[in-house]
């Protein structure tokens, strides 16, 4: 066996940290993607060239998996207010309501929509009224079980997915 144990750490630079009191790490090796593998053990010529072919392209796949999953996670949250968007949270509840149809659960679902909001918008202006959305959500959020789905539907709209919650 060439190495006893490897270390592969983040993408980007960072620091090591190897988590047991042996030794400390005896081989290191760095590429220029920013990928850094250590060995608690010296590797041998020929696992180092191996790693030098591989880990390169190794490094571009991980980095892609971090962008792709940054994208989805953007590409699912309104950018005001930081709660799944319509199309997003539309398609949770519809997971959801798949859920509780097969299992049998309650589903709760509720809308909310903020009564007179256009004329906040009116006479106090958008930054106001985007600090009451924001308000809303975080008062929403403090009151929400963990499990619940809270989306933005609308301008003023938000539904709330209560997957267990029944009367």
């Amino acid at each position: 066996m060439w190495c006893r144990r490897a270390i592969v750490a983040c993408a980007t630079p960072c620091s090591l940290v190897d988590g047991s009191n042996e030794d400390p790490v005896s081989t290191s090796l760095s590429w220029e993607h920013g990928l850094h593998v250590a060995f608690a053990q010296p590797s041998s010529p020929e696992a180092g060239a191996v790693l030098n072919a591989t880990l390169p392209g190794l490094a571009v796949a991980l980095n892609n998996s971090l962008n792709h999953q940054d994208l989805q996670r953007v590409a699912a949250l309104d950018p005001l207010t930081g709660v799944y968007n319509r199309r997003f949270g539309l398609q949770r509840l519809t997971e959801e309501f798949g859920r509780s149809v097969r299992s049998g659960d309650p589903l709760g679902v509720l809308m909310l929509d903020l009564d007179h909001f256009k004329a906040v918008n009116d006479t106090y202006g958008h930054l106001v009224g985007d600090r009451v959305l924001q308000t809303v959500v975080r008062a929403a959020r403090q009151i929400l079980r963990e499990g619940d789905v809270l989306l933005r539907y609308g301008g003023e709209e938000f539904i709330i997915v209560l997957p267990g919650a029944g009367r």
